[in-house]
């Protein structure tokens, strides 16, 4: 069998089965392969009709998330399409003040219960904006608030007092809303 003796067979099997295991719920490819499945074909496409034929899209987010605010704005302004985000408390309080149900809100929180974006989110429910989530997968008050929701694989790791969620899946899912959106419009 091209074994030097019956240690070397154990050896063997071990290595195979430990590299045939499913990876550890909390890695990054875990994640990762999750959030491939999460996303739904149809659910990208409703959300980036929606972003097509909105007069105009505000992205917001706070912490760590924002910074994805300001990529999916520079990905549609590829294609033409005008958006909009800030980081700014007031000023996004401000801009969804003058939007309609033409429009359309891009939230983005990881836990979907982040207070400043569901203040953001209850706002936009008043003037009866749509809005489009962007949250990991679990029941969250953010997903029930939207019209449409995406979602990620990015379960909340703390470590020494600081969130070290991992944000790479909610990178997959914006490239993938961002792929489509070139695609097709």
């Amino acid at each position: 069998m091209g074994y030097e003796g019956f240690s070397h067979l154990k050896n063997a099997i071990r290595d195979e089965i430990e590299a045939n295991a499913a990876p550890q719920e909390n890695s990054a490819y875990f994640c990762i392969q999750k959030t491939f499945e999460l996303l739904d074909p149809e659910v990208i496409e409703i959300a980036a009709k929606m972003i097509h034929d909105a007069k105009r899209v505000l992205f917001f987010a706070v912490g760590d998330t924002a910074p994805f605010c300001e990529l999916m704005v520079r990905n549609l302004r590829v294609s033409g399409k005008a958006a909009e985000f800030s980081i700014h408390r007031h000023e996004v309080i401000h801009a969804i003040e003058q939007m309609t149900t033409h429009d359309v809100l891009f939230l983005i929180s990881l836990t979907g219960e982040t207070k400043q974006v569901l203040e953001m989110a209850k706002i936009a429910q008043e003037k009866r904006v749509p809005i489009v989530s962007l949250t990991h997968f679990h029941a969250n008050s953010l997903q029930m608030m939207a019209a449409v929701h995406l979602y990620c694989y990015a379960p909340k790791k703390v470590k020494n007092g600081y969130n070290i969620t991992d944000r790479t899946p909610v990178m997959i899912v914006l490239q993938a809303l961002s792929q489509y959106y070139w695609d097709h419009y």
